[in-house]
């Protein structure tokens, strides 16, 4: 009756029609960015694996850069620390708040390519009265996998698949009650 109401009907199945187009559109996408993602991960990981046997020189300015890259994630004031490279030697300097020192240092110490680290920096408890210290905001450093804040598409499949096959083995074990027990669900 609803959908077939002479009056309203035909704007009716109009509107379910859209939301129905709509839902398949944004599915569609999702897909795609899922798909694109999962491809990206896979191409991280062999080239993480390639790496491992491959022991090759890094250039100075592909070095550096990826020190930069890193400051952002670990302190709060990246553009205060000044980054050089010299065949596989990262030298820091300028001024940094004393809670970010060790991060720094150990999170340059992982990047590949690092070889030794010349630590240069100043040192202060408090920004003070320094320009480059003013704003900024306390960095968390690089969270991974389910601590991140906003999951990737591959994340989200993973945890969506491995929920589901939990509630699947929940249900099969003890039966519809038992697993709306195990939620909390019942009772």
């Amino acid at each position: 009756m609803y959908l077939f109401d002479p009056d309203r009907g035909r704007r009716r199945r109009g509107l379910i029609r859209n939301k129905v187009e709509h839902a398949s559109t944004l599915a569609t996408d999702a897909a795609g960015k899922t798909r694109r993602d999962v491809r990206n991960h896979l191409l991280g990981v062999i080239a993480e694996v390639e790496s491992l046997f491959r022991a090759a020189e890094v250039p100075d300015d592909v070095l550096k850069e990826r020190v930069r890259s890193k400051l952002g994630r670990v302190v709060s004031h990246p553009s205060a620390v000044e980054v050089k490279a010299v065949d596989g030697r990262v030298v820091l300097s300028g001024p940094i708040l004393a809670d970010e020192v060790h991060p720094l240092l150990d999170s340059v110490a992982a990047i590949g390519g690092v070889k030794n680290i010349q630590n240069d920096l100043e040192v202060h408890e408090y920004a003070g009265d320094l320009p480059a210290l003013q704003g900024g905001r306390k960095r968390l450093g690089a969270r991974i996998g389910p601590l991140k804040t906003n999951w990737s598409p591959t994340t989200r499949l993973i945890a969506t698949a491995a929920g589901g096959a939990l509630t699947l083995y929940g249900v099969k074990r003890r039966g519809l009650l038992g697993a709306a027990k195990a939620w909390g669900w019942a009772f």
